[in-house]
Protein backbone atom coordinates (compact mmCIF):
# COMPACT_ATOMS: atom_id res chain seq x y z
CA UNK A 1 0.00 0.00 0.00
CA UNK A 2 1.40 3.42 -0.96
CA UNK A 3 2.09 6.05 1.69
CA UNK A 4 -0.85 8.14 0.45
CA UNK A 5 -3.24 5.21 0.89
CA UNK A 6 -2.19 4.27 4.42
CA UNK A 7 -4.30 5.13 7.46
CA UNK A 8 -2.62 8.15 9.03
CA UNK A 9 -2.86 7.84 12.84
CA UNK A 10 -1.79 10.54 15.28
CA UNK A 11 -1.49 9.88 19.03
CA UNK A 12 -1.84 12.99 21.18
CA UNK A 13 -0.55 13.09 24.75
CA UNK A 14 0.94 15.51 27.25
CA UNK A 15 4.35 13.95 26.60
CA UNK A 16 6.16 10.67 26.14
CA UNK A 17 8.23 10.31 29.28
CA UNK A 18 8.56 7.19 31.46
CA UNK A 19 5.21 5.55 32.23
CA UNK A 20 2.59 3.03 31.21
CA UNK A 21 0.56 5.36 28.98
CA UNK A 22 3.74 6.25 27.13
CA UNK A 23 4.69 2.59 26.68
CA UNK A 24 1.27 1.86 25.18
CA UNK A 25 1.71 4.65 22.63
CA UNK A 26 5.20 3.40 21.82
CA UNK A 27 3.97 -0.15 21.20
CA UNK A 28 1.06 1.03 19.05
CA UNK A 29 3.44 3.23 17.06
CA UNK A 30 6.11 0.63 16.41
CA UNK A 31 4.01 -2.55 16.18
CA UNK A 32 1.06 -1.60 13.98
CA UNK A 33 1.27 -3.13 10.50
CA UNK A 34 3.29 -0.66 8.42
CA UNK A 35 1.62 -1.94 5.27
CA UNK A 36 -1.65 -0.34 6.41
CA UNK A 37 -0.83 2.31 9.03
CA UNK A 38 1.41 5.37 9.30
CA UNK A 39 1.62 6.29 12.98
CA UNK A 40 3.03 9.42 14.64
CA UNK A 41 2.73 11.33 17.90
CA UNK A 42 2.07 14.88 19.04
CA UNK A 43 3.17 16.00 22.51
CA UNK A 44 1.38 18.98 24.04
CA UNK A 45 4.11 19.87 26.56
CA UNK A 46 7.33 17.88 26.17
CA UNK A 47 8.84 15.00 24.19
CA UNK A 48 10.30 12.78 26.94
CA UNK A 49 12.38 9.60 26.87
CA UNK A 50 9.98 7.46 24.83
CA UNK A 51 9.46 10.33 22.41
CA UNK A 52 13.21 10.59 21.88
CA UNK A 53 13.38 6.83 21.34
CA UNK A 54 10.70 7.04 18.65
CA UNK A 55 12.40 9.97 16.94
CA UNK A 56 15.73 8.12 16.86
CA UNK A 57 13.98 5.19 15.20
CA UNK A 58 12.47 7.29 12.45
CA UNK A 59 8.95 7.93 13.77
CA UNK A 60 7.32 11.36 13.69
CA UNK A 61 7.07 13.00 17.12
CA UNK A 62 6.09 16.68 17.05
CA UNK A 63 5.42 19.14 19.85
CA UNK A 64 2.64 21.67 20.23
CA UNK A 65 3.65 23.58 23.35
CA UNK A 66 0.89 24.84 25.62
CA UNK A 67 0.93 26.92 28.76
CA UNK A 68 0.11 24.31 31.47
CA UNK A 69 -1.26 27.03 33.78
CA UNK A 70 -3.44 28.91 31.34
CA UNK A 71 -5.85 27.71 28.65
CA UNK A 72 -5.65 29.71 25.43
CA UNK A 73 -8.92 29.62 23.48
CA UNK A 74 -6.88 29.88 20.27
CA UNK A 75 -5.05 26.58 20.86
CA UNK A 76 -7.75 24.24 19.46
CA UNK A 77 -7.89 26.32 16.28
CA UNK A 78 -4.11 26.29 15.93
CA UNK A 79 -4.02 22.54 16.50
CA UNK A 80 -6.82 21.96 13.98
CA UNK A 81 -4.70 23.65 11.30
CA UNK A 82 -1.82 21.34 12.16
CA UNK A 83 -4.07 18.27 11.83
CA UNK A 84 -5.33 19.39 8.42
CA UNK A 85 -1.77 19.98 7.23
CA UNK A 86 -0.78 16.48 8.42
CA UNK A 87 -3.77 14.96 6.57
CA UNK A 88 -4.66 12.90 9.64
CA UNK A 89 -7.29 10.14 9.38
CA UNK A 90 -7.35 9.09 13.05
CA UNK A 91 -6.76 11.28 16.10
CA UNK A 92 -6.14 9.12 19.15
CA UNK A 93 -6.13 11.16 22.36
CA UNK A 94 -4.78 9.90 25.67
CA UNK A 95 -5.28 10.86 29.32
CA UNK A 96 -4.37 14.49 29.93
CA UNK A 97 -4.88 15.56 26.31
CA UNK A 98 -8.59 14.76 25.97
CA UNK A 99 -10.42 18.07 25.48
CA UNK A 100 -7.74 19.79 23.39
CA UNK A 101 -7.35 16.82 21.02
CA UNK A 102 -11.06 16.25 20.48
CA UNK A 103 -11.90 19.93 20.04
CA UNK A 104 -9.16 20.37 17.44
CA UNK A 105 -10.05 17.12 15.65
CA UNK A 106 -13.68 18.09 15.27
CA UNK A 107 -12.77 21.59 14.09
CA UNK A 108 -10.48 19.99 11.50
CA UNK A 109 -13.10 17.49 10.35
CA UNK A 110 -10.96 14.46 11.20
CA UNK A 111 -12.83 11.29 10.15
CA UNK A 112 -12.22 9.18 13.29
CA UNK A 113 -11.51 10.33 16.85
CA UNK A 114 -10.65 8.02 19.75
CA UNK A 115 -9.76 8.49 23.38
CA UNK A 116 -8.02 6.00 25.67
CA UNK A 117 -8.48 6.56 29.39
CA UNK A 118 -5.56 5.03 31.30
CA UNK A 119 -6.87 5.43 34.85
CA UNK A 120 -8.94 7.60 37.18
CA UNK A 121 -8.83 8.72 40.81
CA UNK A 122 -11.81 7.50 42.82
CA UNK A 123 -12.77 11.11 43.59
CA UNK A 124 -12.70 13.67 40.78
CA UNK A 125 -13.44 17.37 40.60
CA UNK A 126 -16.93 18.26 39.38
CA UNK A 127 -15.65 20.70 36.75
CA UNK A 128 -13.39 18.08 35.17
CA UNK A 129 -16.11 15.43 35.19
CA UNK A 130 -18.58 17.71 33.42
CA UNK A 131 -16.00 18.82 30.84
CA UNK A 132 -14.95 15.26 30.04
CA UNK A 133 -18.48 13.81 30.04
CA UNK A 134 -19.41 16.42 27.41
CA UNK A 135 -16.19 15.86 25.43
CA UNK A 136 -16.82 12.09 25.36
CA UNK A 137 -19.93 12.69 23.29
CA UNK A 138 -17.77 14.02 20.44
CA UNK A 139 -15.51 10.98 20.07
CA UNK A 140 -16.24 7.85 18.06
CA UNK A 141 -15.03 5.48 20.77
CA UNK A 142 -13.70 5.72 24.32
CA UNK A 143 -11.30 2.91 25.20
CA UNK A 144 -10.97 1.87 28.83
CA UNK A 145 -7.90 -0.20 29.72
CA UNK A 146 -9.81 -2.39 32.18
CA UNK A 147 -13.37 -3.49 32.85
CA UNK A 148 -13.20 -1.80 36.27
CA UNK A 149 -12.27 1.49 34.61
CA UNK A 150 -15.14 1.15 32.13
CA UNK A 151 -17.64 0.85 34.98
CA UNK A 152 -16.09 3.88 36.69
CA UNK A 153 -16.39 5.95 33.51
CA UNK A 154 -20.06 5.01 33.18
CA UNK A 155 -21.20 5.33 36.80
CA UNK A 156 -18.92 8.05 38.19
CA UNK A 157 -17.77 10.17 35.22
CA UNK A 158 -21.03 9.68 33.24
CA UNK A 159 -19.49 8.81 29.88
CA UNK A 160 -22.01 7.39 27.36
CA UNK A 161 -21.94 3.62 27.94
CA UNK A 162 -22.53 2.78 24.28
CA UNK A 163 -19.29 4.44 23.22
CA UNK A 164 -16.97 2.64 25.64
CA UNK A 165 -14.94 -0.44 24.72
CA UNK A 166 -12.38 -2.28 26.82
CA UNK A 167 -8.96 -2.99 25.34
CA UNK A 168 -6.51 -4.10 28.01
CA UNK A 169 -2.86 -3.16 27.73
CA UNK A 170 -0.40 -5.71 26.40
CA UNK A 171 3.33 -6.32 26.59
CA UNK A 172 6.06 -8.18 24.70
CA UNK A 173 6.08 -11.59 26.39
CA UNK A 174 9.22 -12.59 24.48
CA UNK A 175 11.17 -9.77 26.11
CA UNK A 176 9.58 -10.04 29.55
CA UNK A 177 10.10 -13.61 30.72
CA UNK A 178 11.74 -15.44 33.63
CA UNK A 179 15.52 -15.45 33.63
CA UNK A 180 18.19 -16.34 36.22
CA UNK A 181 18.94 -13.63 38.77
CA UNK A 182 21.59 -11.39 37.10
CA UNK A 183 24.75 -11.51 39.19
CA UNK A 184 26.26 -8.47 37.47
CA UNK A 185 23.36 -6.31 38.66
CA UNK A 186 23.66 -7.60 42.22
CA UNK A 187 27.29 -6.51 42.06
CA UNK A 188 26.43 -3.15 40.51
CA UNK A 189 24.05 -2.30 43.35
CA UNK A 190 26.34 -3.91 45.97
CA UNK A 191 23.65 -6.28 47.14
CA UNK A 192 24.59 -9.39 49.12
CA UNK A 193 23.90 -12.79 47.56
CA UNK A 194 21.26 -13.59 50.19
CA UNK A 195 19.40 -10.25 49.85
CA UNK A 196 15.64 -10.55 49.55
CA UNK A 197 14.73 -7.90 47.01
CA UNK A 198 11.44 -6.05 46.83
CA UNK A 199 11.17 -4.11 43.60
CA UNK A 200 8.93 -1.69 41.74
CA UNK A 201 9.20 0.04 38.37
CA UNK A 202 7.29 3.09 37.22
CA UNK A 203 6.78 6.82 37.30
CA UNK A 204 7.32 8.52 40.64
CA UNK A 205 4.09 10.49 40.91
CA UNK A 206 1.68 10.80 43.81
CA UNK A 207 -1.02 8.50 42.47
CA UNK A 208 1.47 5.63 42.18
CA UNK A 209 1.76 5.45 45.97
CA UNK A 210 5.53 5.08 46.34
CA UNK A 211 5.42 7.22 49.49
CA UNK A 212 3.17 4.55 51.00
CA UNK A 213 5.59 1.80 49.98
CA UNK A 214 8.51 3.59 51.66
CA UNK A 215 6.39 4.14 54.76
CA UNK A 216 5.66 0.42 54.89
CA UNK A 217 9.24 -0.70 54.29
CA UNK A 218 10.50 0.20 57.75
CA UNK A 219 8.05 -2.41 59.07
CA UNK A 220 9.32 -4.93 56.52
CA UNK A 221 12.95 -4.53 57.61
CA UNK A 222 11.96 -5.07 61.23
CA UNK A 223 10.63 -8.53 60.26
CA UNK A 224 12.99 -9.36 57.35
CA UNK A 225 16.44 -7.92 58.18
CA UNK A 226 17.97 -8.85 54.81
CA UNK A 227 15.24 -7.09 52.76
CA UNK A 228 16.12 -4.38 50.22
CA UNK A 229 13.86 -2.15 48.14
CA UNK A 230 14.75 -1.22 44.53
CA UNK A 231 12.76 1.64 43.01
CA UNK A 232 13.31 1.84 39.25
CA UNK A 233 12.26 4.95 37.35
CA UNK A 234 11.90 8.68 37.83
CA UNK A 235 9.28 11.36 38.14
CA UNK A 236 8.20 14.54 39.91
CA UNK A 237 8.14 12.90 43.35
CA UNK A 238 11.66 11.47 43.29
CA UNK A 239 13.32 14.11 45.50
CA UNK A 240 10.52 13.85 48.06
CA UNK A 241 10.79 10.07 48.09
CA UNK A 242 14.55 10.15 48.61
CA UNK A 243 14.11 12.54 51.54
CA UNK A 244 11.39 10.30 52.94
CA UNK A 245 13.69 7.27 52.79
CA UNK A 246 16.24 9.18 54.89
CA UNK A 247 13.76 10.19 57.58
CA UNK A 248 12.35 6.64 57.64
CA UNK A 249 15.81 5.47 58.77
CA UNK A 250 16.10 2.91 55.99
CA UNK A 251 18.05 4.86 53.38
CA UNK A 252 20.75 2.18 53.18
CA UNK A 253 18.07 -0.39 52.29
CA UNK A 254 16.30 1.62 49.57
CA UNK A 255 17.98 2.03 46.19
CA UNK A 256 16.80 4.55 43.58
CA UNK A 257 18.15 3.34 40.24
CA UNK A 258 16.88 6.17 38.04
CA UNK A 259 15.67 5.51 34.50
CA UNK A 260 17.11 2.27 33.13
CA UNK A 261 17.13 0.60 29.72
CA UNK A 262 17.55 -2.92 31.18
CA UNK A 263 14.14 -3.35 32.82
CA UNK A 264 13.77 -7.05 31.79
CA UNK A 265 17.03 -7.89 33.54
CA UNK A 266 16.24 -5.73 36.58
CA UNK A 267 12.89 -7.45 37.05
CA UNK A 268 14.69 -10.75 37.37
CA UNK A 269 16.61 -9.37 40.35
CA UNK A 270 13.38 -9.05 42.30
CA UNK A 271 12.03 -11.68 44.66
CA UNK A 272 8.66 -9.93 44.63
CA UNK A 273 7.15 -6.99 42.76
CA UNK A 274 5.08 -4.32 44.53
CA UNK A 275 2.54 -1.95 42.96
CA UNK A 276 1.28 0.45 45.69
CA UNK A 277 -0.94 2.60 43.42
CA UNK A 278 -3.71 4.78 44.84
CA UNK A 279 -5.53 4.39 41.52
CA UNK A 280 -4.64 2.46 38.39
CA UNK A 281 -5.84 1.46 34.95
CA UNK A 282 -3.99 -1.58 33.64
CA UNK A 283 -0.42 -1.24 34.87
CA UNK A 284 2.21 -2.04 32.24
CA UNK A 285 4.79 -2.41 35.01
CA UNK A 286 2.65 -5.03 36.72
CA UNK A 287 2.17 -6.96 33.47
CA UNK A 288 5.92 -6.91 32.76
CA UNK A 289 6.80 -8.13 36.25
CA UNK A 290 4.24 -10.94 36.21
CA UNK A 291 5.33 -12.04 32.72
CA UNK A 292 8.83 -12.26 34.21
CA UNK A 293 7.52 -14.69 36.81
CA UNK A 294 7.61 -12.24 39.70
CA UNK A 295 4.91 -12.73 42.37
CA UNK A 296 3.10 -9.40 42.91
CA UNK A 297 1.74 -7.49 45.86
CA UNK A 298 -0.66 -4.81 44.60
CA UNK A 299 -3.46 -2.58 45.81
CA UNK A 300 -7.12 -3.37 45.24
CA UNK A 301 -7.65 -0.66 42.63
CA UNK A 302 -8.51 -0.48 38.94
CA UNK A 303 -7.34 -3.24 36.63
CA UNK A 304 -5.26 -4.90 39.36
CA UNK A 305 -8.42 -6.75 40.39
CA UNK A 306 -8.72 -8.40 36.97
CA UNK A 307 -5.04 -9.20 36.61
CA UNK A 308 -4.26 -10.72 40.03
CA UNK A 309 -6.15 -13.61 41.61
CA UNK A 310 -5.68 -13.09 45.34
CA UNK A 311 -3.76 -15.95 46.98
CA UNK A 312 -3.40 -17.67 43.60
CA UNK A 313 -1.11 -15.44 41.54
CA UNK A 314 -0.38 -12.68 44.06
CA UNK A 315 -1.65 -10.69 47.01
CA UNK A 316 -4.08 -7.75 46.93
CA UNK A 317 -4.22 -5.19 49.75
CA UNK A 318 -6.23 -2.01 50.45
CA UNK A 319 -4.76 1.17 48.95
CA UNK A 320 -3.13 3.81 51.17
CA UNK A 321 -2.61 1.26 53.95
CA UNK A 322 1.11 0.87 54.78
CA UNK A 323 0.44 -1.69 57.53
CA UNK A 324 -1.45 -4.05 55.21
CA UNK A 325 1.15 -3.54 52.48
CA UNK A 326 3.99 -4.40 54.85
CA UNK A 327 2.19 -7.52 56.08
CA UNK A 328 1.70 -8.80 52.52
CA UNK A 329 5.33 -8.14 51.60
CA UNK A 330 6.53 -9.98 54.70
CA UNK A 331 4.16 -12.87 53.96
CA UNK A 332 5.64 -13.41 50.50
CA UNK A 333 9.27 -12.80 51.45
CA UNK A 334 8.88 -15.40 54.21
CA UNK A 335 7.47 -18.16 51.97
CA UNK A 336 9.65 -19.31 49.08
CA UNK A 337 7.13 -21.95 48.00
CA UNK A 338 4.33 -19.41 47.74
CA UNK A 339 6.56 -17.06 45.76
CA UNK A 340 7.37 -19.80 43.26
CA UNK A 341 3.71 -20.85 42.86
CA UNK A 342 2.49 -17.28 42.45
CA UNK A 343 5.27 -16.54 39.97
CA UNK A 344 4.32 -19.45 37.71
CA UNK A 345 0.62 -18.52 37.85
CA UNK A 346 1.45 -14.89 37.07
CA UNK A 347 3.51 -15.74 34.01
CA UNK A 348 0.79 -18.05 32.66
CA UNK A 349 -1.92 -15.39 33.13
CA UNK A 350 -0.04 -12.63 31.29
CA UNK A 351 1.03 -14.82 28.39
CA UNK A 352 -2.57 -15.92 27.87
CA UNK A 353 -4.41 -12.60 28.23
CA UNK A 354 -2.07 -9.60 27.99
CA UNK A 355 0.13 -9.90 24.91
CA UNK A 356 0.95 -6.82 22.87
CA UNK A 357 -0.15 -8.66 19.72
CA UNK A 358 -3.71 -8.86 21.04
CA UNK A 359 -3.70 -5.18 22.03
CA UNK A 360 -2.35 -3.97 18.67
CA UNK A 361 -4.78 -6.16 16.72
CA UNK A 362 -7.80 -4.85 18.65
CA UNK A 363 -6.84 -1.19 18.17
CA UNK A 364 -6.14 -1.79 14.46
CA UNK A 365 -9.53 -3.42 13.95
CA UNK A 366 -11.29 -0.66 15.89
CA UNK A 367 -9.70 2.11 13.81
CA UNK A 368 -10.65 0.44 10.54
CA UNK A 369 -14.19 -0.46 11.60
CA UNK A 370 -15.02 3.15 12.50
CA UNK A 371 -13.40 4.51 9.34
CA UNK A 372 -15.29 2.06 7.14
CA UNK A 373 -18.60 2.99 8.77
CA UNK A 374 -17.76 6.50 7.60
CA UNK A 375 -17.08 5.22 4.07
CA UNK A 376 -13.31 5.51 4.36
CA UNK A 377 -10.77 2.82 3.39
CA UNK A 378 -13.56 0.52 2.21
CA UNK A 379 -11.17 -1.69 0.24
CA UNK A 380 -8.71 -2.18 3.12
CA UNK A 381 -8.66 -5.65 4.68
CA UNK A 382 -6.38 -6.35 7.61
CA UNK A 383 -4.64 -9.76 7.65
Amino acid sequence: MSQDNKINVLHVSIGLSTGGLERVITILTTRMDKEFFSVGSLCLRYVGEFGEYLQKNGYSVDTFPQNPNHFDIRDPWRLSRYLKKRNVDVVHAHSGAFFMSVAAARLAGIPAVFYTDHGRPQVEGTKRMIEEAVTARFVDRVIAVSEELKQHLITKTHFPAGKIEVIVNGIDTDVFRPRPKPQKLLAEFRLPENARIVGSTGRFSREKGYHILIDSFRRVIDKIPDAYLLLVGDGPQRDDLERQSETARCKNRIIFTGVRSDIPELLNMFDIFVLPSIYEGTSMSLLEAMASGKPPVATRVGGNLSIISHQESGLLVPSENPEALAEAIVELLSDEGKRAAFGKASEKKIRADYSQENMVRKYSELYLSVLQRKKRFLNTRLP
